[in-house]
């Protein structure tokens, strides 16, 4: 692919960005989609879950030989952006950075364990929901003890921190 050729952007049916990556891919286009990270729950697992930084669009460029019609023909692309009826670039100093920041994680959420112990927090699932609690102390980054005052008593409790609210 030539190194000076623009990039463009299309925009494609929802959850259907790495198909359509695939498939322009096996049609010799050059693809880039970001993607970003996240923690989330599965069960009482935490998993870090990839998702595309800009949902429904991908970046495609192509050299000389490029046809917008077969792009545009690719199931699972909407459209190719445009402006005012001509097909809309980016620059490629656009893509190097967004690139760099993605291989530099820049784009992964940190889980947010920024709890200390004394520190007055809310629990937001769980029995407890809604409840007032102050942190105990902490167990790695997955754990946290908190006394929670039920029936003007102090009970020493033990939840997942994905659980806890910080109030401010």
């Amino acid at each position: 692919m030539e190194q000076n050729a623009p990039w463009f952007v299309a925009y494609v049916k929802p959850q259907n960005e790495l198909k359509v990556v695939e498939r322009l891919e096996r049609r010799g286009y050059e693809t880039f989609l970001p993607m970003s990270a996240r923690w989330a729950r599965r069960g009482h697992k935490r998993v870090e879950i990839e998702r595309p930084l800009f949902p429904r669009y991908l970046f495609v460029r192509f050299g000389p030989g490029g046809n917008f019609l077969e792009i545009g023909e690719t199931v699972g692309v909407v459209s190719i952006l445009n402006n005012f009826g001509k097909p809309g670039t980016v620059r490629n100093t656009f893509i190097a950075n967004l690139r760099a920041a993605m291989i530099a994680g820049q784009f992964t959420e940190k889980p947010a364990h920024t709890l200390q112990p004394g520190e007055a927090v809310k629990f937001m699932r769980g029995p407890f929901e809604g409840l007032m609690a102050r942190i105990q102390g902490l167990h790695g980054t997955e754990r946290a003890e908190v006394l929670l005052e039920i029936l003007k008593r102090e009970i020493r409790v033990s939840c997942a921190a994905d659980d806890l609210a910080a109030i401010a």
